[in-house]
């Protein structure tokens, strides 16, 4: 075996690629834009940065002269920023730090080398913006056989909460088949009314209390079992319950538990229509404690903060529904409001770095979690103190 063939076939280039003229106005819109609302250079790489095509750099088919003139091209572009009103703060942290960050790109074998690096952790960080998307797409498809053509708006409002625009929601969408509408059901069929979910809840309530345990949020929850469970699951789980819910001294929790398995029966057991409707009434219960949580969580700043956004889909959660459906009923608040929303921060992204809470941050949260607790008043004094 020679050199040659030990080393891998070698990238051959008649004609090196060049760039494209640097455009300073999509520049700002395309890459400062994005990396300011991931939370700043770290969470970048220098291409990005730099404005270089990381897959020909891991080709190896770049122009030196080329990269090393659309490096200066961006310092230039960068010290022209620093007095800009929204960037300052993020340009003045490139330029810091442009002699590191650009060494491996003024180099071509590095340059290679990290370009191969930059590539595996873009497709990581992707992964994790679209983790919630991908979820929320597989539901749908595992229960309908596609996409149903009435969710597609769904879609791209769970997507806006990961930070994705609608041509990458559109892009995701386009790998799986199209559905119709889903027909609406029969006005008085699979609906279960106020007065039935509100026993269900109390019975629920008071299950917790009997067994000194957290009340569980849903039946399904009772059985064990999660949002995507369908009857057969539900029916040998129950058939469990109803076996060891005879062997129970008979006391109230026997008397609980066989009216919670009368409720399993008829709101569960009947079918997937009937799952349905149950977990449309476990969204619009969700929907009627959220509200005035979103409505307190917009009021101090017109807009649902990332910290905000995430307690309430975690509430959102606790009260039963899956992390997707309770993303997108979060989603769907806030638009009733008006208010933007900014996404939970990824695994894959460190916190935004923004200037302001060293100011008046902690004060401001503590607004939130005020108007959050019910205390208007105390919220009140201290959006007082701040102002």
């Amino acid at each position: 075996m020679n050199a040659t063939s030990w080393a891998g076939p070698a990238v051959v280039a008649d004609r090196p690629v060049t760039l494209e003229p640097f455009d300073p106005n999509g520049y700002r819109k395309r890459v400062l834009a994005a990396v300011d609302r991931r939370g700043g250079p770290d969470t970048s790489d220098a291409f990005e940065l730099y404005d270089i095509p990381v897959d020909a750099a891991a080709a190896g088919t770049l122009d030196d002269a080329a990269v090393v003139a659309r490096i200066d091209e961006v310092w230039g572009f960068w010290q022209r920023q620093r007095d800009h009103p929204k960037y300052r703060l993020l340009v003045a942290e490139l330029v810091a730090g442009h002699d590191a960050r650009s060494a491996d790109l003024r180099d071509p074998g590095r340059r290679r080398v990290a370009a191969v690096a930059a590539r595996a952790v873009r497709e990581q960080r992707d992964a994790a913006r679209y983790q919630l998307l991908d979820a929320a797409i597989a539901r749908l498809v595992d229960r309908h056989g596609g996409v149903p053509a009435d969710k597609v708006e769904g879609l791209h409002d769970v997507g806006a909460l990961a930070g994705l625009d609608r041509a990458e929601v559109s892009a995701r969408l386009n790998r799986h088949r199209l559905l119709p509408a889903a027909a609406a059901p029969a006005p008085d069929a699979a609906v279960v009314g106020p007065e039935r979910r509100r026993q269900v809840r109390a019975l629920l309530d008071e299950f917790g209390r009997l067994t000194g345990a957290t009340p569980p949020p849903t039946l399904l929850a009772l059985l064990g079992l999660d949002t995507g469970a369908g009857p057969e699951e539900v029916g040998e789980r129950a058939a469990g319950w109803r076996t060891r819910a005879r062997e129970l001294p008979p006391d109230r929790l026997r008397v609980v538990v066989d009216e919670l398995l009368v409720h399993v029966a008829d709101l569960l057991e009947a079918g997937p229509r009937a799952i349905a409707g149950y977990l449309a009434a476990v969204e619009a219960d969700a929907a009627d404690a959220l509200r005035p949580q979103v409505r307190a969580a917009v009021l101090v700043e017109d807009r649902l903060v990332a910290e905000d956004h995430a307690h309430l889909v975690d509430t959102g959660v606790e009260a039963g529904l899956d992390r997707a459906a309770a993303a997108a009923l979060v989603a769907r608040l806030a638009a009733e409001l008006g208010a933007q929303v900014e996404p939970v921060p990824g695994a894959a992204a460190p916190p935004r770095r923004d200037p302001a809470p060293a100011l008046t941050g902690p004060d401001l949260r503590e607004v939130r979690r005020a108007l959050r607790e019910g205390r208007p008043r105390a919220a009140a004094a201290v959006l007082g103190d701040v102002r």
